[in-house]
């Protein structure tokens, strides 16, 4: 398959970048945006055990020896 040529203003940096050279080249706004996305995903489970504790299957009935009679 031949590569495909894009017409571009800016100059190709690399054509097959590899994920150190994708790292290097980030912005400080994109290295927020990552941390941003990396922590919502745990913040939101958090935060839904919060506002609904104790709601599912397993948590239930994985936890029910430890309740006192």
């Amino acid at each position: 398959m031949p590569d495909k040529v894009v017409q571009s203003p800016y100059p190709l940096i690399d054509a097959d970048p590899h994920f150190s050279r994708v790292v290097r080249y980030m912005r400080p706004s994109d290295y927020a945006v990552w941390a941003g996305a990396t922590a919502a995903f745990p913040s939101a489970i958090y935060f839904w055990g919060t506002v609904y504790p104790q709601t599912t299957y397993a948590y239930r009935h994985t936890n029910s020896h430890h309740k006192k009679k």
